[in-house]
C-alpha cells in the first residue's frame, strides 16, 4: 500500500511537473500574444500615418496636376496670340511691300513713258 501511495504521489508531482511547464508554456504564449498585439497595434498606427501622407501626396499630386492644366492653357493662349500677332505683322509687311511695289511700278511706267523726265526738265 506504501508502494502504491508512493507511485501515485510520485505520478502526482510528475503531473504537478508538468501542469506547471505547461502553465508556463501557457504564460509565454500569452505574453508572446501581447507583445504581438502591441507590435501590431504599432504596425496599425504606422500605416494609418502612411496613409494620411499617401492621402496628402495625392491631394499634392492633384492640385500639381490641375497648376500644370492651367500653365498649359496659359502658353497655349499666349503661344497663340504671339503667333497670330507675327502673321499680322507679316501681312502688314506684306501689304506694304505690295503698296512700294506699285508705286515702284508706276515710277517705272512713267520714266518709260517719259512723263517723268518731262517734268524733271521744266523744273530746271
Amino acid at each position: 500500500m506504501e508502494e502504491v501511495l508512493r507511485q501515485i504521489l510520485e505520478e502526482l508531482k510528475t503531473q504537478g511537473q508538468r501542469l506547471e511547464r505547461l502553465e508556463k508554456g501557457q504564460k509565454r504564449l500569452e505574453d508572446g500574444q501581447a507583445a504581438q498585439g502591441e507590435r501590431l497595434e504599432r504596425v496599425e498606427q504606422w500605416l494609418n500615418g502612411l496613409e494620411q501622407r499617401l492621402d496628402g501626396l495625392e491631394k499634392g499630386q492633384e492640385d500639381l496636376r490641375k497648376q500644370v492644366t492651367r500653365l498649359e492653357l496659359r502658353l497655349e493662349s499666349e503661344a497663340f496670340d504671339k503667333i497670330k500677332a507675327l502673321f499680322d505683322a507679316r501681312q502688314v509687311h506684306l501689304d506694304y511691300f505690295t503698296e512700294i511695289r506699285a508705286a515702284l511700278a508706276r515710277l517705272e511706267e512713267r520714266l518709260e513713258s517719259g512723263l517723268f523726265t518731262g517734268a524733271v526738265r521744266s523744273r530746271k
